[in-house]
């Protein structure tokens, strides 16, 4: 009987994927949504016309750094060094800190 694999992208002992394909997808779609996310921002912000809640700029603008966080590391995924520890610091703080900042943003907007 065979054990289905654990993951869906097979890592060699070094712990680094043995098809890149995975987390260059990632990669781009994590690029492609900074791209849409402030593209839609900023043509609010522009715009005269258009009119959203405060809430909504918070969301859109905390989307946009959502992504701009997870590129911090694009590049050093798949390389044999390891990426410098201040940069795996910096962005592990922003990733745990963008929740709580959203939700105390949100909180004082009324």
């Amino acid at each position: 009987m065979a054990v289905p694999p654990t993951s869906l992208v097979p890592a060699t002992l070094s712990g680094r994927p043995e098809d890149p394909t995975v987390v260059i997808i990632y990669d781009l779609l994590i690029i492609i949504g900074f791209i849409v996310c402030t593209a839609v921002l900023l043509t609010a912000v522009i715009s005269r016309r258009i009119i959203r809640s405060r809430p909504w700029y918070i969301f859109m603008g905390f989307s946009s750094w959502w992504a701009i966080q997870h590129q911090l590391l694009v590049g050093n995924q798949l390389t044999l060094v390891p990426p410098p520890h201040p940069l795996c610091l910096l962005q592990s703080s922003f990733i745990y800190a963008a929740p709580p900042a959203i939700t105390f943003s949100l909180i004082f907007v009324h």
